[in-house]
């Protein structure tokens, strides 16, 4: 800017407008501020089919102070309200701060799960529904955790099924270095008329999941010009061969095509 561009039709300088001191919000309380205003206009409108109204338009003359200070209390109020729902302590927790929790015994799995219910519990009792985008089930307390007895029978023979007496037992006695199959038959269509077809059959994913033995799939081709995938899975720590066999087969291939968002299957 020149010298004369801040100068009036005087040639006295323009004053400078007051500035205004804004104390700035602190992190958490304009995260939580923030959110809540974004996910409480989201919710509102999964709960009922009214048309969308536009927001409100700001009152008139009110300068930007006034404006940033009742940003500011709103955002501290909503923080006040958040920090009083059952497990707040949860709030900023990192993965690693869980995990640490769950190894001194402060927490168990059971216990984490119980404490994110009441919180939304209590957020769906004083604002917008939870329950529009989150599905719970409302058996889970009753059912058996990792220690009950009839679970860790099950276990151990699912185990021995899968990885003793089927994969083990198979790559030794054939010396494979990995197993290769479909992943599982094409996609299942929409139907609705006769209902859907289901289609999909068996995943051969369930093998390695089950055993917890290592599982990579890439695409194989498409029928009906819906993507099939081809499965590479094998031994324990076997992860660096199979990423190999996998690359190695998309790029001889090139089965790999970007999507191209069919408005429906194609049946000719």
């Amino acid at each position: 800017m020149s010298e004369h561009e801040n100068e009036n039709d005087n040639g006295n300088e323009k004053p400078s407008e007051p500035t205004t001191h804004v104390p700035a919000l602190d992190r958490r309380e304009l995260f939580l501020g923030g959110a809540t205003l974004v996910a409480g206009t989201a919710l509102g409108a999964c709960g009922h089919h009214d048309e969308p109204r536009p927001a409100p338009a700001p009152p008139p003359n009110k300068s930007n102070a006034a404006a940033a200070a009742e940003l500011e209390a709103t955002a501290k109020a909503q923080a006040a309200a958040s920090e009083s729902l059952p497990g707040v302590e949860l709030v900023e927790l990192t993965f690693a701060d869980l995990q640490r929790r769950m190894a001194a015994g402060t927490d168990t799995a059971r216990s984490l799960v119980g404490k994110y219910r009441q919180r939304i519990e209590a957020l769906d009792a004083k604002g917008p529904m939870l329950h529009a985008v989150l599905e719970q089930n409302p058996e889970a307390d009753a059912k058996p955790g990792p220690t009950d007895k009839a679970y860790l029978a099950a276990r151990a023979k699912c185990l021995q099924i899968a990885r003793t007496q089927l994969l083990d037992k198979v790559m030794a006695e054939h010396k494979l270095d990995a197993i290769i199959a479909p992943t599982r038959g094409p996609a299942g269509l929409i139907d609705l008329v006769n209902g859907d077809s289901g289609g999909g059959g068996v995943s051969c994913s369930i093998l390695p999941a089950v055993s917890g033995y290592p599982h990579i799939t890439v695409p194989a081709g498409q029928f009906r010009g819906l993507p099939v995938g081809l499965s590479f899975f094998g031994r324990p720590y076997s992860e660096g061969k199979l990423i190999g066999y996998a690359f190695a087969y998309e790029q001889f291939t090139k089965h790999r095509v970007p999507p191209r968002f069919l408005p429906t299957a194609e049946l000719g």
